[in-house]
This record gives structure tokens, C-alpha cells and sequence, in this order.
């Protein structure tokens, strides 16, 4: 795990900041400035990622099994060619291959949490954008949460699944956009938990591009990390190289540190759980406030270190159907080992650690409104107890 370079943001509050008086959060004035992160030549990540990829086109490419196949043809166009699937990872040791999870010692511990997950869950307000997104924004309440973090609010994307054949995703998120611009919301961090593409790179448009960089424009401080999808076509440090271009930063397996007012903020970026290599940093400071952002759960296993107070993280789709758990058939499929027992909406998984998989902004199976999760974005507040 990297470490990037601290960006002090001492001035963060202005006399510019408002006072929310119904919810009783601070509104920070001005967005998150001046990170350096470490240069990356992509050129070189491409040319070499391009050589494997074409030795793997080259190479005899055995048949899908049955399973593979029936799920392939219920995705229908959204399914990528058999080519285009990278390898998988060897499976995980069975000494890490456990879950995060701290199971609650005492009823006083499980009454604890089920209060702060209800008190999360009770904040939630939903703005419908269209019949197909809605803005989910919660109020995340946080124990060591120092007063300069009071009130940090970022904008939580995951799932997006760009697709060049289908514009459906970029004008969603153009809708998106044009909420945000609106200035009704303040916005300090963007954080992308992966899965930016369905197919190949390509999926990436001038259109899903330009939608990005409106959000950027808005936050400068915008931080990505890779899902399972963005490493079809085995190309993703193109996905990497045209996010930095519109001003989301790559922070796979990178720790950037922030401090704001004098208070630190740690944010963890975890690779993807099948196609990347999630690597758990070597120590998180309990005195800090630590936030980790992964594409699936399943990453974060019981070698992490467990003073982390938030993760955010997507890939479910929160089953994508109300009817049928649709996360059984993610199991079935092989994308989905629910280590953490967690796939949709808050969960407490320790008595410190607050849980949210996002619901993505993607659905591949279910039209109608009625049977379907609804997609769209998060908003999260931090609040201080």
C-alpha cells in the first residue's frame, strides 16, 4: 500500500460555511485542493499491458462452462466476449479468505450497533432525478470524528457501466451533473468505487468522458478505484489514463492522507477482489479518521487492519431485482463470496467500522421500476457524535 503526499488545508473553513440548522452539519466552504500523487507513466503500463493482451488473443481460448454460458446469454449484449475476460487470481489463502467482520461480545455491542445503523438508515433522503436515478444522501455519524471533519460531504459513485453502444449511463449521469451544478449540494471528495465500463475501454465515449469532467470541475478532489469490469479488455490502465485526463485520480492500492484543519483523513483505496490485487495496508493509525474505498466487499478480508471507520464499496447492484436475491446468482456465477455477509444498503461489520454498498447506477436484467433496486448515486455527510 503507497503512501501519497499530505496536502495541509489549513484555510478549508471560510466564513463562507453555513450552518445546516434542521440536520446540524457544518458545510465545508471550499472543495479539497492540491494532493500530489505520484506520476504514473501510462504510456508504458499500456504498451506493456497491450503485449499480454495480445499474446492473450493469440492463445486457444477453451470453451465457456454451462454456467458461464447461460449467464453470458441472459446479459445478452452487456455480456463481454470470452476473449475479453482476464484471468483469475489464484483464490486467496484460507487464513486471509475470512471476513472483516467482528461479531458483536456482548448485547450491549449488538443494541450499539443496530442504533447507529438505524440512525443512518432514519437519515436517508432520496431525490429522484429521473424514472431511472435518484440521489440517495445519508447523514454518517462517526465516533472519533474530530470537529474540522464535521460535515465533510462526498459524493459516492460506483457501477456506472458505460457502455458505447447504450447511452443510457452517460445521460443518467449527466443528470447527476446537473443536480450537483445546481449548488444545492456541497460536494468535498468524489470517491468512484470501480466498474466504469461494462465491455472494453472503448465503453469510455466523448459523452461519459465530458459527463465525468462536469463532476470534476465541480470537485477537483475526485479518487477512483478499479471493479471487476474495468479489467476487461485487459487494458484498465487506459480506464486509469483517460480518468486522470478528466480529473478522477487512480488510487488502487494507494493511501492518500489528507489533513484538513489540523485533523487527519485517511482514504484507502483497495483494488478489485477477482481481476486486481487488493493489497491491505501494512498499518492504520486508530487515532485517525480512515475511510476505505474498494469495488466489492469480498477485498477486504480478515487481514485488514480493523481501524477503519467507513468503506465504500459497490459491485451487488443490491441484487438488481426486489424479488429474488439476486447476489445468490453473482455467488453462482463466481463474482461474489459475501465473506462480510454485507451486499446492499449500511451494515455495522465492528463496533468502529461503518459498511455501504452502493446500489450502482447499472442494471443489466430489470426495466420496469417496480421490480428493480432503484439505481443511482450516494451523498455522504460526515457527522461528528
Amino acid at each position: 500500500m503507497h503512501l501519497v503526499d499530505t496536502a495541509h488545508l489549513t484555510s478549508l473553513l471560510s466564513p463562507k460555511s453555513s450552518h445546516t440548522a434542521s440536520q446540524g452539519v457544518l458545510k465545508i466552504s471550499h472543495p479539497l485542493k492540491d494532493i500530489s500523487l505520484p506520476r504514473v507513466d501510462f504510456n508504458s503500463l499500456i504498451a506493456e499491458q497491450r503485449d499480454k493482451a495480445r499474446a492473450l488473443t493469440r492463445r486457444h481460448i477453451p470453451p465457456l462452462s454451462l454456467k458461464h454460458r447461460l449467464a453470458s446469454a441472459l446479459e445478452g449484449p452487456w455480456a463481454p466476449d470470452a476473449r475479453d475476460l482476464p484471468a483469475r487470481h489464484e483464490p486467496v489463502g484460507a487464513g486471509a479468505k475470512v471476513s472483516f467482520r467482528d461479531e458483536p461480545g456482548s448485547q450491549e455491542s449488538i443494541h450499539r450497533r443496530r442504533m447507529l445503523k438505524d440512525s443512518i438508515c432514519r437519515s436517508e433522503r432520496v431525490w429522484p432525478l429521473s424514472h431511472w436515478t435518484s440521489v440517495y444522501e445519508y447523514q454518517v455519524m462517526l465516533d472519533r470524528l474530530p470537529l474540522p471533519l464535521h460535515g465533510l460531504t462526498i459524493l459516492h459513485l460506483s457501477d456506472i457501466h458505460f457502455l458505447k453502444s447504450v447511452d443510457r449511463p452517460w445521460k443518467e449521469m449527466s443528470r447527476v451533473a446537473d443536480f450537483l451544478e445546481k449548488g444545492d449540494q456541497r460536494i468535498d471528495l468524489i470517491l468512484l468505487s470501480g466498474d466504469v465500463i461494462t465491455k472494453t475501454p472503448e465503453d469510455l465515449c466523448a459523452h461519459s468522458l465530458r459527463q465525468l469532467k462536469r463532476l470534476s470541475e465541480i470537485c477537483p478532489q475526485a479518487f477512483m478505484v478499479h471493479g471487476n469490469h474495468d479489467y476487461h479488455g485487459h487494458l484498465p490502465a487506459i480506464i486509469s489514463k483517460q480518468l486522470e485526463e478528466v480529473g478522477f485520480h487512480d488510487i488502487n492500492n494507494h493511501h492518500i492522507r489528507l489533513t484538513i484543519g489540523g485533523a487527519p483523513l485517511n482514504i484507502f483505496g483497495v483494488d478489485d477482489a477477482y481481476f486486481g490485487n487488493p493489497t491491505p495496508p501494512s498499518a492504520v493509525s486508530s487515532d485517525e479518521t480512515n475511510i476505505v474505498l474498494t469495488h466489492n466487499l469480498d477485498a477486504i478480508r480478515g487481514d485488514f487492519p480493523k481501524e477503519v471507520d467507513l468503506i465504500l464499496s459497490g459491485h451487488t447492484h443490491w441484487g438488481e431485482i426486489k424479488l429474488l436475491d439476486g447476489v445468490r446468482f453473482m455467488g453462482w456465477w463466481g463474482y461474489a463470496d459475501n465473506l462480510n455477509r454485507h451486499t446492499k444498503h449500511w451494515d455495522m461489520l465492528t463496533d468502529r467500522t461503518r459498511s455501504y454498498v452502493h446500489p450502482g447506477l447499472a442494471r443489466y436484467y430489470v426495466p420496469f421500476r417496480g421490480l428493480r433496486h432503484p439505481p443511482g448515486v450516494a451523498i455522504h455527510t460526515l457527522v461528528a457524535r
